[in-house]
């Protein structure tokens, strides 16, 4: 299996390449009034208008201070059914090709809440890396407004 690996507040993150859209450098961010602090705001990627959300606070991270230059310098493009989103992260690392063997279960240390968004942890050079379940993180993890006034 293929995985995008990305840095969130140094912690390494790994997402199924299948769903992936591309890369992408952040540009001028419109805020969206009224959304939930996970909703950056938009973004005019080539004519097509693409949220950014920071799955930060799903995840049960803080925005880590000392990497603030580099909030908003960098998104992965996903698609998910038909949610297209910018997942706004700190590094985007590399694209690694895992054997299924390699993954490992997601440690029962884990808080238990975080761990119905993961898929499993692997090896990614002398750090662990975490493998996002991007689908249930975007459809159940509160990251879709679903709201109305």
């Amino acid at each position: 299996m293929s995985l995008a690996v990305f840095d969130l507040n140094g912690e390494y993150f790994g997402i199924y390449l299948e769903l992936v859209r591309e890369f992408t450098d952040i540009s001028q961010v419109t805020p969206v009034p009224c959304t939930p602090d996970r909703i950056v705001g938009n973004m005019n990627l080539r004519g097509e208008i693409v949220t950014l959300i920071d799955i930060r606070n799903v995840l049960n991270m803080s925005l880590n201070m000392s990497g603030a230059a580099n909030y908003l310098s960098q998104a992965i493009v996903v698609e998910v059914a038909d949610l297209v989103t910018g997942i706004v992260v700190d590094e985007i690392l590399d694209i690694i090709y895992l054997n299924v063997s390699e993954i490992a279960a997601v440690p029962a240390a884990l808080h238990s809440a975080n761990r119905e968004y993961l898929r499993g942890t692997a090896l990614y050079g002398e750090k662990m890396m975490a493998i996002l379940n991007l689908q249930k993180l975007l459809t159940k993890g509160g990251v879709v407004v679903d709201e109305e006034v």
